[in-house]
């Protein structure tokens, strides 16, 4: 395997590797945490989890940015793509294009709390797949590249889904279609191809990272 399974007190099972890793949103969460959020939007709405709960399967948005614990994520670095190619957790499109690239998980860990879930896709990446709670360290359906060499002047870069399988458009984590959630109107995240105009990409597919406490 390309991390090692970790039981947690909850009983649950966490993908964890030796790579560095962050916290989330709350002060449970502590200083370390991870807040992304898109060009689009900016800063004032972030990556949450629908309705707060830990189950496989509940959209993964962006929600309106606040001391919540269901923006709560720890990420993990799983090292370059051509590092899990070899260990059979990729295919052999990403690690042809994107073999250099980092590749990370995103772990639901509200007021500190890793849930083994993590921000991913049920199926492979298909136009208008959502983002949604999956389990971790299982498969590729859960890892993300950050495609840093399309990164802009203001430090953003988009997100490939690490089950892609085409080069010229990859399928990227997308923010569009507003939608009312518990906590008012949140956006939805899903994967779409990259959308590149006049040598531009997208800035619903542009991401960026805040680590500590939000507002702290």
């Amino acid at each position: 395997m390309y991390v090692a399974a970790v039981t947690l007190a909850t009983g649950s099972v966490v993908a964890i590797t030796s790579g560095s890793m962050a916290h989330a949103a709350t002060v449970d969460c502590g200083n370390g945490c991870v807040e992304s959020y898109t060009e689009q939007y900016g800063t004032a709405n972030i990556a949450a989890v629908d309705a707060g709960a830990t189950e496989p399967g509940l959209g993964v948005g962006l929600g309106v940015a606040g001391t919540y614990s269901t923006e709560d994520f720890t990420v993990i670095k799983e090292g370059q793509v051509s590092g899990l190619y070899q260990k059979g957790i990729v295919g052999n499109v990403v690690d042809e294009e994107w073999g250099a690239d980092l590749a990370y998980q995103y772990v639901y860990a509200p007021d500190g709390v890793l849930s083994g879930f993590c921000m991913g896709l049920a199926d492979s990446a298909s136009t208008g797949e959502g983002a949604a709670l999956e389990p971790c360290g299982v498969d590729a359906n859960t890892i993300w590249i950050s495609m840093f060499e399309d990164e802009n002047d203001v430090g953003y870069f988009p997100w490939i889904s690490a089950t892609d399988t085409v080069v010229d458009t990859p399928y990227v984590l997308t923010a569009l279609k507003p939608r009312v959630w518990l906590r008012g109107a949140d956006i939805y995240l899903e994967v779409d191809p990259l959308s590149v105009v006049d040598g531009t990409v997208d800035p619903d597919q542009m991401w960026a990272q805040d680590f500590g406490v939000v507002g702290g």
